[in-house]
């Protein structure tokens, strides 16, 4: 905004002869110049002899445009009230403008008690721009290119290609280095048997530890159960193992030893017994006798056995 230059415009109120000495209404402007966008803050001050508590300022239409208003507690001063008001408005042309005239109403509580107006103002609203400065000029056309499109695209394909060998060499060094694969399944039986020997072998260097005996057994023969019979006995309890045995095993004896083993394994897992070593040594006599009879029945009819090589 330009340098404020105080300029007080005060006009009588036009109203009845009946109220033309208890109100006056003035509005006041601190520059009659100013630029596009800047905010003028416009000045409104009522003065009658009628007490009032609010005023109501109508603001007249027009280019400006109402940014915001403000008011002021009623002052009293011997028999006069008084009340302010800052109206802010902005214009967004050039030009010069008469803005006005203002109409405001007073109140007492929600009774209106009179009406004053006040004359027009008038504002110059010039550019930002002065005549020392040059106005921006259009834009110049885009100047045609000549040549091939597709000149590039040899260079671009010379930057990519170094990338693109340096990944090939990474993705073969990978599938040089990559672990071994893992070594063939053995057959149920065989992996149960394997791994009881390892288990009876780890038993004889450290008798005193049968907890870790009695929880790698009870993992070999559910393994080996799961996949001898088809069925996830890995997932299930004890119990749930027992009777889908039921099921699946006809002998007697057979589920007897089974049952047998898983039990005396969660009592260990569990319940915190501790077995007597004539009961493991009882133990391993029982595992002895059930690969016997399963291999007995590979043995005996290989035609109906249910063992297979994969899992």
């Amino acid at each position: 905004m330009s340098s404020p230059v105080t300029l007080a415009l005060a006009l009588f109120l036009l109203l009845p002869s009946g109220f033309a000495a208890q109100m006056q209404l003035s509005v006041s402007n601190p520059t009659n110049v100013a630029t596009v966008g800047d905010r003028i803050d416009l000045r409104v001050l009522i003065r009658s002899s009628l007490g009032f508590d609010r005023l109501s300022v109508s603001f007249p239409p027009g280019e400006a445009e109402l940014i915001g208003q403000q008011s002021f507690p009623v002052k009293k001063t011997q028999d006069i009230f008084s009340m302010e008001q800052v109206i802010t408005i902005a214009f967004f042309k050039t030009g010069t403008y008469r803005i006005g005239p203002f109409t405001a109403d007073l109140f007492s509580g929600d009774e209106r008690i009179g009406t004053a107006a006040s004359g027009p103002l008038d504002i110059t609203i010039r550019s930002l721009l002065n005549e020392h400065d040059r106005d921006i000029r259009p834009l110049k056309p885009p100047l045609p290119l000549g040549g091939n499109p597709w000149f590039g695209v040899k260079f671009l394909l010379r930057l990519l290609i170094v990338p693109l060998l340096v990944v090939l060499a990474w993705i073969l060094k990978r599938k040089k280095t990559a672990a071994p694969s893992a070594p063939p399944l053995l057959p149920p039986l065989a992996e149960f048997r394997s791994g009881w020997i390892r288990l009876r072998a780890q038993r004889r260097d450290r008798p005193d530890q049968f907890k870790p005996f009695f929880i790698t057994l009870s993992q070999l023969l559910k393994r080996y159960l799961g996949r001898h019979y088809r069925f996830n006995a890995e997932e299930l309890t004890s119990w749930e193992t027992i009777g889908r045995l039921r099921q699946a095993e006809h002998s007697v004896e057979v589920n007897e030893w089974i049952r047998t083993i898983l039990v005396a394994a969660d009592l260990v897992k569990f319940a915190k017994w501790i077995p007597l070593p004539e009961t493991v040594a009882e133990m391993q006599v029982t595992v002895e006798r059930l690969l016997q009879e399963y291999q007995r029945r590979e043995t005996t009819a290989p035609d109906q056995r249910h063992d297979q090589a994969g899992a």
